[in-house]
């Protein structure tokens, strides 16, 4: 039997202001001298993304870095199991874990410019971490690791504004060929823009076609992702996509207007709360597509939503 030591915590999520409990164990098989046990807790968010093989973005930001001293001096233990408890309060705005990466990225010549650990985050990482080393005489070290998770919801009542109604008109002037064109106007009416997982989201839709070309389809999506942040740079990608859901009859001639009253379920997953994240933000958006011939490109509408894990009070 091998001597053993390992960090224990009571649980491996927990909320913004909550104390973590835990030890660390040690299992001695054989007589040890330890000169001294030291533990850290830390927690942070780092962005990293390739522009080049030979460029980059990254930036790194710090919530907390507690380093606590469980044994000093040299202490000899005889065989058996002993545990040394210890304690640490979180911070009340951290933000949630999370991890964005790309599964097609490979190491170029940039690993060697770029320390290890942010080589690795591509695209970016919120983390937390306990480690602690457990210092021995004539003998190696124990370098232990643990990591856990910290869920960070958003109370919808705490953000002003969310119950208004709101109105988004953008429009476009598409290309045909030989002749002047008029613009494709697109506007959508929502009672409001705070919604919490699993929701029901009413809007209207209407779409002015003033164009001499025909609108051929129009579909509309729930869609969440993050935007990341370092060197006056940013990077956006999508983490979910909802199902599409196409207009019946949305074909719109030109020289024509529609209108739909719709009704979609805002999906069930919540990324957590990115506040008091500076290089990392969440977004989610109703995202429409309003399709046309060639030679142009797809219509697209962005609709921004808020979503959160505590519901409004109260609906307008």
């Amino acid at each position: 039997m091998a001597d053993k030591c390992e960090i224990i915590l009571e649980k491996e999520e927990y909320a913004p202001g909550e104390t973590i409990n835990g030890r660390i164990e040690c299992s001695f098989a054989f007589e040890n001298k330890v000169k001294g046990i030291r533990l850290k807790i830390t927690g942070d968010a780092k962005v990293f993304w390739k522009l080049s093989a030979f460029a980059y973005r990254r930036a790194q930001e710090v919530y907390f870095e507690t380093e606590l001293n469980l044994l000093e001096g040299e202490v000899t233990f005889q065989p058996g199991l002993y545990a040394y408890p210890f304690s640490y309060t979180l911070p009340p705005t951290v933000p949630s874990s999370m991890q964005e990466g790309d599964p097609t990225y490979k190491k170029t010549i940039v690993s060697y410019v770029v320390p290890f650990d942010l080589i690795n985050v591509y695209y970016g990482c919120v983390q937390y971490l306990v480690t602690a080393t457990i210092e021995r005489s004539w003998n190696t070290n124990f370098d232990l690791e643990k990591p856990f998770r910290v869920h960070s919801s958003l109370d919808l009542t705490t953000i002003s504004g969310l119950e208004r109604n709101f109105e988004l008109s953008i429009g476009k002037r598409p290309s045909a060929i030989f002749k002047d064109t008029g613009p494709i106007t697109v506007t959508i009416h929502m009672p409001r823009t705070g919604f919490v997982p699993a929701e029901k989201l009413p809007f209207t839709v209407n779409i002015k076609n003033s164009s001499g070309v025909d609108i051929q389809y129009v579909q509309f999506k729930f869609v969440q992702g993050f935007v990341f942040h370092a060197q006056q740079s940013t990077k956006s990608i999508d983490t979910m996509v909802g199902e599409e859901y196409m207009l019946k009859e949305s074909d719109v001639p030109a020289r024509n207007e529609r209108s739909w009253k719709l009704e979609l379920v805002v999906p069930s997953m919540f990324l957590g709360n990115y506040t008091h994240c500076t290089i990392i933000k969440n977004f989610w958006e109703l995202r429409g597509e309003i399709s046309l011939p060639f030679p142009n490109n797809a219509f697209i509408v962005h609709v921004p939503i808020t979503l959160g894990s505590v519901a409004m009070s109260k609906h307008v």
